[in-house]
């Protein structure tokens, strides 16, 4: 049987170049800096909420 004898460094640069995340799209040219693309969608919540005060009961800060 003969078994081959791999550096351990090049056993770790192999697992690390597997965790490297996926380049993002490009921001398309004359956008201002730090202006991202949104999706039109997430200014919707996905889950409807319940309202914040009872029905028929308004809840009034404090202070006022």
């Amino acid at each position: 049987m003969i078994r081959a004898r791999i550096p351990k460094e090049a056993f770790m640069q192999a697992v690390l170049h597997l965790h490297v995340p996926p380049k993002p799209d490009p921001i398309p040219p004359g956008s201002p800096p730090g202006d991202l693309p949104v999706d039109p969608d997430t200014d919707e919540p996905d889950v409807d909420l319940p309202p914040l005060s009872p029905p028929g009961k308004e809840i009034t800060p404090p202070g006022k």
